[in-house]
């Protein structure tokens, strides 16, 4: 009998779910107040006394509004961690606080172990019946099954719809298809219709999940089909593509959650074979920044092209451990006998980088290592500078002298028209390159800029996947904030293609798009999780709000970013990556001010440092227009 009433409570919404939460956390504040005291005999008394009412009637409320504050209602049953049991210790805590301190301001004489006694119980209670509820889903396979619409009625969505009908997880209730032959017909005993249809009775219907049956959607067309149901609280489920269908079999194992890359809209990258391998293949490459999230990347992507040695390189012991890890267990996978070497140093060892490329023959380098998180930097500007500038000097003065045949440093769009010292350490590094490009006779240079990538350990991906587990808030820093955003893939593709074009300009920008509005970002990412998204100060009106909070910008952060400084961007034999002739100094003029430069960090002289990057052409502005101005300019790249 107490687990049919309890498998009951599983299949009510997210709104009564929550409502029960209370009330029974309600039942268990009080309950623990009454063991707690009974426990001590000498406290029996109390108990019928006037008081204990009205401290009670005190400490329950206030236990609930602490509960609601931390986000204890947020949080889905299914959903417990180890971070939900923190929050309910804390709602204990300060409940027993509480508790203590009403007990002290009436005058009752209880003893202090009892707040301790009752927050002890509180918080085994408050878990047990939590675990207790987790538990239920599962018992005789009686979890109340989904309720699922399915977004297209076609072969796969049928044959989907056959899976379902032996899963008890899911309920199949109605398809939706834009196409206008199908609406109206029922497939099986299940009804096809419009998406207006499906907008207007998802909620009626109380359906908890669509699921896309459309293997073959371009990554545009999900973007559009999501944009239309983005204003809906359910969660969305996606088949894979038709490659893995080859056996023409849906299942629902087969389901997987649609990601924030689903709904970029960008179109996939092409590969031409030539410019892959032209600096890899059966060639000695080095990889600075190894462990990194693009450098990572490139490796992973650069073992797959036979290369004659991998040289990974990377100043953390850790993400050198990491990727080493994970490329010799893809050597295996490939039955490959590639040789990787991981080197632990720092570029800003001259002496150690050149012992490395001379020792190795070094044939192609590619110079990912890079501290870049902007307010990181800010507040440790001259490690900033000894990495990015003089690190880079170091590896482009070794690479030149060894005559290594390839040399790519992978820049930022925080490098344009520089607001902060992270893009103008990018940008000096960029300045160093142009000037060598001019004079190496042996080294063909490349610089690749590109904006933010997806997934990486500097993305706000990672941060609102986060925020949005925990429940919420999700930060954004301003409401017209955008950025440029590929994936990590999409990135080493065309870093690996754009280094066989150098030559053809300056610097390569990749094509990254249309910017994405941050705000936009997170509000997609919440409901891709089956949530509603609620602006910081307006009400709520879904139990599984998560509220996205406008923090402000943070120092040298710029409302949009920008892909060139100046000039027209020209084709190249890719047609994702263009090229730009960027402004640049001679190697005698740059090393003026990088002498300069060098000297005033090694004084720490703060002031120096700016009147340094001041005199640089890098247009390096702390208090720019962009930062208060959503307009973007008119030369702004917008792919």
């Amino acid at each position: 009998m107490v687990a049919k009433i309890l498998t009951m409570l599983v299949g009510f919404n997210r709104r009564t779910k929550t409502i029960v939460q209370i009330l029974a956390d309600i039942v268990i504040v009080i309950f623990s107040l009454f063991i707690a005291m009974k426990i001590h005999s000498e406290n029996l008394i109390l108990l019928n006394e006037f008081r204990f009412f009205i401290i009670a009637g005190i400490v329950v409320p206030a236990t609930i509004v602490i509960g609601v504050q931390l986000g204890i209602y947020k949080i889905m049953v299914s959903h417990i961690s180890v971070l939900t049991l923190k929050k309910m210790l804390a709602c204990s805590v300060l409940s027993a606080a509480i508790f203590l301190i009403c007990s002290q301001l009436f005058g009752t004489s209880i003893a202090y172990t009892v707040p301790f006694i009752y927050m002890l119980i509180m918080i085994i209670s408050m878990a047990s019946a939590r675990l207790l509820l987790l538990e239920v889903r599962t018992i005789g396979g009686n979890e109340r099954p989904k309720r699922v619409a399915i977004y297209g009625a076609g072969d796969a969505g049928r044959q989907l719809l056959n899976g379902l009908d032996k899963n008890r997880k899911y309920t199949p209730v109605f398809f939706i298809d834009d196409d206008p032959t199908l609406q109206g017909i029922s497939i099986g005993e299940i009804k096809v219709h419009s998406i207006e249809y499906a907008i207007s009775r998802l909620d009626k219907l109380n359906i908890d999940m669509i699921l896309l049956a459309i293997p073959s959607a371009s990554q545009s067309d999900l973007e559009k089909i999501f944009s239309r149901l983005s204003p809906l609280p359910v969660q969305i489920r996606a088949l894979p593509g038709l490659a893995e269908l080859i056996n023409g079999k849906v299942n629902t194992e087969q389901l997987r959650r649609l990601s924030i890359e689903d709904m970029l809209g960008r179109p996939p990258v092409n590969s031409i074979d030539a410019l892959m391998d032209d600096n890899l293949r059966q060639k000695t490459v080095l990889v600075t920044g190894a462990g990194g999230s693009i450098g990572s990347e490139l490796c992973r992507e650069i073992i797959t092209h036979d290369p004659a040695k991998l040289i990974v390189f990377d100043v953390s012991e850790y993400a050198l451990y990491k990727i080493m890890s994970d490329l010799e267990s893809r050597n295996t996978e490939l039955g490959e006998t590639i040789t990787i070497i991981p080197i632990l140093g720092t570029v800003q060892n001259e002496q150690h980088v050149s012992q490395v490329i001379k020792t190795y023959n070094v044939q192609t380098v590619y110079h990912t290592a890079a501290y870049k998180h902007v307010p990181l930097i800010e507040s440790n500007i001259i490690e900033g500078l000894r990495n990015n500038v003089f690190g880079t000097l170091n590896l482009v003065k070794v690479a030149t002298a060894a005559k290594v045949e390839n040399f790519i440093l992978v820049s930022t769009d925080k490098a344009v028209r520089p607001t902060n010292y992270m893009g103008a350490s990018k940008r000096v590094a960029e300045l160093i390159c142009q000037a060598f490009m001019k004079t190496a006779k042996d080294t063909k240079f490349a610089i690749v800029r590109f904006g933010n990538v997806l997934g990486s350990s500097g993305s706000v991906v990672p941060l609102f996947e986060e925020q949005i587990k925990r429940g919420g808030p999700v930060s954004v820093t301003h409401k017209n904030v955008e950025r440029y955003f590929m994936t990590l893939t999409e990135a080493a593709h065309l870093i690996i293609q754009a280094g066989f074009l150098s030559g053809s300009g300056d610097v390569f920008i990749l094509d990254m798009g249309k910017p994405i509005k941050i705000l936009d970002l997170a509000q997609r990412m919440i409901r891709l999780n089956g949530l509603t998204p609620v602006l910081e100060g307006k009400d709520y009106t879904h139990t599984d709000s998560v509220e996205i909070k406008i923090t402000g910008l943070r120092p040298g952060e710029k409302l949009f970013e920008e892909l060139v400084i100046e000039g027209r961007l020209m084709e190249t034999l890719h047609p994702q990556i263009h090229a730009a002739n960027e402004p640049s100094m001679s190697l005698e003029d740059l090393k003026i001010h990088l002498q300069s430069l060098q000297k005033a960090c090694d004084e720490m002289d703060f002031d120096a440092i700016k009147i340094v990057l001041h005199s640089l052409p890098i247009a390096f502005d702390q208090t720019p227009k962009n930062m208060a101005d959503s307009t973007a300019p008119q030369n702004a790249y917008s792919g």
